[in-house]
């Protein structure tokens, strides 16, 4: 039986959760086969903003500078100040 965790900041889950669901599913169908899309279970976990870091920098959602959905690169190296 297939079993995905996925953590993310609540801003960048909400309302996004049965999409992503839905679509993981379909990936370990495409890779395991489609007998094992009742099998597969997909957990998804929000995090609070600012109880979560990339790169040692707070995360701060959706709207902020670090996240990992639109509106923030979610890339430590992005980072102002930090040598390549």
């Amino acid at each position: 039986m297939p079993h995905l965790t996925v953590h993310a900041l609540e801003g960048d889950l909400a309302g996004r959760e049965a999409a992503l669901a839905e679509a993981l599913t379909d990936s370990i169908a495409a890779v395991y086969g489609e007998q094992s899309r009742a099998r597969t279970t997909v957990e998804l976990v929000a995090a609070p903003a600012g109880r979560t870091g990339v790169g040692g920098l707070p995360s701060v959602g959706e709207r902020g500078t670090r996240s990992l959905g639109p509106g923030g690169s979610g890339r430590p190296w992005d980072a102002p100040g930090l040598a390549r």
